[in-house]
């Protein structure tokens, strides 16, 4: 029964991670795209988009997580956040059909005015936005629990994750391939669309859970100083980091830089990450929790800089060398974030401490975004990535002027 159970939160690791890659790296650029008129792009309401999808998303962490742990129902919440996952790709998927004349009139979509094509890809990119952060900190708590169970120890987590992250690699390094082919940058989302169908299937089966109901001591997570701390350094370093993510296609792309060598940048930057999370093992019971989210900090301000003082056109072998810094910072400090997190829970609280932090981790993601489209609208994308940089040691000067747990 374990071994199954550890199979299927691997394959569900895979197939999350697969989905996030088509379409994450062109959020941005597929929005600027959308939203362009006479040549100009629209960038308040590329960031206000992105600002409501990430916003819904602080609200779904913690409601999923508390009925996961109250009523142990993790694979049902699963299924249902697939499919509302999916229903949200196929609403972002209309306006992009629409602008392609041959496919728009096989499928009787003609010419979407603004305000209605607006409000379908902002209620698309809000249902995207409440569904999918959930996914991934109810699968962590899951793979935790089965790893506890297995090898009472939850140090392999990253050999389980890992498998995420080659879903990522593969779907992202295709993704400008599949943009640039098909030469419509929504033909992402149709595939996304069955790997959600697909998630949600699996999440009916498997472990077979009873709805039980349990009574939960939430004062131990508001009335622990030393989580909460560790909550504000990853809000601040979510504002940088994530806001430089998100328009990291757009940045690329005003460099001339194809969506093909985009998706590869996002794609293969990953594969340092592979590496990190193979060794999360030995590198937690070596460098302990402080020293791996220090050291991904210091690599995520390196590879800002370097983006930042980039200029000219240069070759493509360059944007994938510095993004590829990315592969090693956000696993350093996410697996570290993970096992902090478990260490610190009540056993009826993993979940909850889970999600807690996606909301914090999504909230400064919506602050992140919507500051670095006002930074590329008004100063241009290197002063973008300059300013995130600078939040970034941010995040390090608060991380470092408190104690946390580091073993």
């Amino acid at each position: 029964m374990i071994e199954k159970r550890i199979v299927r939160v691997t394959f569900l690791q895979f197939l999350i991670f697969l989905s996030v890659g088509l379409v994450f790296p062109f959020f941005s650029l597929y929005y600027s795209h959308i939203f362009t008129s006479h040549g100009v792009v629209n960038y308040s309401i590329v960031g206000t988009i992105l600002f409501f999808s990430s916003i819904v998303g602080i609200f779904s962490p913690p409601i999923a997580g508390l009925l996961a742990d109250k009523f142990k129902i993790k694979n049902k919440l699963i299924t249902i956040f697939a499919l509302m996952s999916a229903l949200g790709s196929v609403l972002l998927l209309i306006p992009g059909l629409g602008e392609n004349s041959v496919i728009g009139r096989l499928l009787g979509i003609g010419y979407i005015d603004y305000s209605l094509k607006l409000s379908i890809v902002l209620t698309g990119a809000m249902l995207i936005g409440f569904s999918t952060k959930p996914i991934i900190p109810l699968l962590d708590t899951e793979t935790l629990m089965v790893l506890e169970l297995k090898y009472n120890s939850t140090d392999r987590y990253g050999n389980i994750r890992m498998f995420g992250t080659m879903g990522w690699i593969l779907s992202a390094s295709l993704s400008g391939f599949i943009i640039s082919s098909t030469n419509m940058m929504a033909s992402v989302f149709a595939i996304v669309v069955v790997v959600f169908v697909v998630i949600a299937v699996i999440g009916t089966s498997g472990v077979k859970e009873e709805i039980r109901k349990v009574k939960l001591p939430l004062k131990l997570l508001f009335k622990d100083r030393e989580v909460i701390l560790f909550f504000l350094y990853v809000l601040i370093v979510s504002i940088g980091m994530n806001g430089a993510f998100m328009f990291t296609s757009v940045y690329m792309s005003k460099l001339k830089v194809g969506v093909t060598v985009i998706g590869l940048a996002f794609g293969l930057a990953a594969i340092p990450e592979v590496v990190v999370l193979i060794n999360t093992e030995r590198l937690l019971p070596l460098w302990g929790y402080k020293k791996m989210i220090v050291v991904g900090i210091l690599i995520q301000i390196v590879k800002l800089m370097l983006f930042a003082f980039l200029g000219g056109s240069p070759p493509p072998l360059i944007f994938i060398l510095i993004q590829s810094l990315h592969g090693f910072s956000f696993p350093l400090q996410y697996a570290a974030w993970v096992s902090f997190l478990n260490s610190k829970a009540h056993a009826d609280l993993k979940a909850t401490y889970q999600n807690f932090n996606q909301l914090i981790f999504t909230l400064g993601g919506a602050i992140g975004g919507f500051l670095a489209s006002v930074a590329m609208g008004s100063l241009g994308a290197r002063w973008m990535m300059g300013l995130a940089a600078l939040t970034v040691l941010l995040s390090l000067f608060v991380y470092l002027s408190r104690r946390f747990v580091t073993s």
